[in-house]
């Protein structure tokens, strides 16, 4: 694992480590909650499956795959995930998916656009991946913009399905409300 340290103007972004999955998880957590109203999607068996599959995120980082956190007085304030999308093995270290966790009381502060930027300029230098994707509820306006001023093209949005009882719920968005492709080609 490569340790990075980069100084921003109020905090420190560095790859998080297993020490930090507590901090991390609730982050996560904290920002599932506000999003999504449906509390069967976050709960019981899927609760213990999203803690595992965060866990073993941390454990499995390598130069494509990375999380990344923003500290403010060495607290944890947000990260940023770099994680496998493709599970084809020719394709695997080329397509990653990028996702944005900024705690309570630490949003609209710039520190998702800090990790955002430092994610991309990292996966740009130092890895094999050629292709960034992020997935935004059409009902996510700002970061809508975000994704979009530090690079993203939009793709498309995601056909509605009838199977889904999750995206609707994504950032108070109405029932059927799909997820919005973005990419950024590095």
């Amino acid at each position: 694992m490569i340790d990075i340290i980069a100084p921003n103007p109020t905090g420190t972004i560095r790859q998080l480590t297993n020490e930090d999955f507590d901090a991390m998880y609730q982050i996560w957590e904290d920002g599932i909650a506000a999003a999504l109203t449906n509390p069967a999607l976050t709960g019981g068996p899927r609760r213990r499956f999203y803690r595992q599959f965060y866990r073993d995120a941390l454990e499995r980082q390598d130069r494509n795959f990375k999380i990344w956190g923003y500290f403010n007085s060495q607290r944890l304030v947000g990260w940023q995930s770099v994680l496998p999308c493709q599970s084809a093995p020719m394709m695997w270290h080329k397509f990653a998916e990028l996702s944005t966790y900024v705690a309570p009381g630490n949003r609209e502060r710039g520190i998702g656009r800090n990790l955002l930027l430092h994610a991309i300029a990292d996966a740009k230098s130092n890895s094999e991946l050629a292709y960034l994707l992020g997935f935004v509820s059409e009902a996510n306006l700002h970061v809508q913009r975000l994704v979009q001023e530090v690079g993203f093209q939009r793709i498309a949005p995601l056909p509605r399905s009838q199977k889904d009882d999750v995206l609707g719920r994504l950032s108070g968005g109405e029932v059927g409300s799909r997820l919005i492709v973005y990419c950024i080609a590095l």
